[in-house]
């Protein structure tokens, strides 16, 4: 049986008109970029450069294609558009135990039509219990939310 991703957004808020048309058409593509095999196969077959191992860094535990298969069990959510405007290198949040992925408004105005599919994969490995350091390390761009973010951004 395939596997299908499907996001399932169950509710939006603070989003205006035009805010709206470019929040489903980036959920769409990204269900279409979970659904591609380039996807698939990236994520199986991911390499850390750091360790030159089959492996993202703070993987809980789990392998490349446990990863995988968690990530296109797809994923139901809640989108919401914080207007607080301060800029400090963050551009979305989101809380455990809780199915809201948060989005700074002045980071969606400026870049949400071409990267917001991006932000929410992203967040959505947070949702499955995968985390980064806050700091800036070098590791930091292998975990499992930093590097899935990163090959979403390359199937865009």
């Amino acid at each position: 049986m395939v596997k299908v991703f499907k996001s399932n957004v169950i509710e939006h808020e603070y989003f205006n008109e035009a805010q709206l048309e470019i929040l489903f058409r980036s959920v769409d593509r990204l269900d279409k970029i979970m659904n591609s095999l380039k996807f698939k196969n990236q994520i199986i077959n991911y390499c850390c450069p750091l360790t030159d191992k089959n492996e993202f860094i703070e993987n809980n535990g789990f392998d490349n294609k446990e990863i995988y298969n968690m990530l296109i069990q797809g994923a139901e959510f809640s989108l919401s558009l914080d207007h607080d405007n301060k800029q400090n290198g963050v551009i979305g949040f989101t809380y455990p135990g809780n199915s809201t992925i948060y989005t700074y408004s002045w980071w969606f105005d400026k870049y949400g039509d071409q990267r917001y599919p991006t932000h929410l994969a992203h967040e959505l490995c947070h949702k499955l219990g995968f985390d980064h350091d806050f700091a800036r390390t070098q590791e930091r761009k292998f975990t499992v939310p930093y590097a899935v973010h990163s090959i979403v951004e390359q199937l865009s």
